[in-house]
């Protein structure tokens, strides 16, 4: 699979690299970045024999001075795609920056998390565990507020 990284003007396509093997998640990493820093319309292509796919990359909200916490795009039905950082690293660098963890992560929750309220916001994620992913399970919810799990 060829993956090549076009600016789009109102009038031509102009290639800006060439990724050799499936590497759309590069391609879109490299594209957001440009649409966030320049003034231009990013679309990456994807050819693999006869097909073509293209992925076409919006302005997004970025965070200043989290860019070593991207983790990748993330893409979801009925929604624009937008930034996904890793919570672990978000937490890192504000404590790298001079704050103690409970500041970090009481920074995070009110002025991170909270702190959009136009566009498509960054999206967050955090590694779990089997034990808590099954601690979440057990906690589902049905609308009516009873246990989804209850007979079980």
């Amino acid at each position: 699979m060829k993956v090549t990284l076009f600016l789009v003007t109102v009038a031509n396509w102009f290639p800006f690299t060439v990724y050799e093997g499936n590497k759309i998640h590069e391609c879109l990493i490299t594209a957001v970045h440009l649409a966030h820093r320049f003034d231009v319309h990013p679309v990456c292509v994807a050819q693999q024999k006869n097909q073509i796919k293209l992925f076409e990359v919006k302005k997004v909200i970025r965070m200043d001075g989290f860019d070593e916490a991207i983790a990748g795009i993330c893409r979801k039905a009925g929604h624009e795609d937008c930034i996904l950082y890793d919570e672990d690293k978000v937490l890192k660098i504000l404590m790298d920056d001079g704050m103690s963890e409970e500041d970090a992560v009481e920074y995070y929750e009110y002025n991170v998390i909270q702190a959009f309220v136009e566009g498509e916001p960054p999206a967050f994620f955090f590694k779990t565990t089997d034990d808590e992913l099954d601690l979440l399970e057990s906690l589902k919810l049905n609308s009516d507020g009873t246990s989804a799990n209850e007979g079980d």
